[in-house]
């Protein structure tokens, strides 16, 4: 039971962590489209 809950934690903070790094890369590569864009 307590290896499960360690488990799930675990879980939980690497699909922050996805979750978050798509949503920079997302940022990023509108980020630079629209530069690319002015320039």
């Amino acid at each position: 039971m307590y290896f499960y809950s360690l488990w799930n934690e675990f879980l939980k903070i690497v699909r922050k962590r996805e979750y978050m790094s798509i949503k920079y890369g997302m940022i990023n590569c509108i980020l630079s489209i629209i530069l690319s864009d002015e320039f």
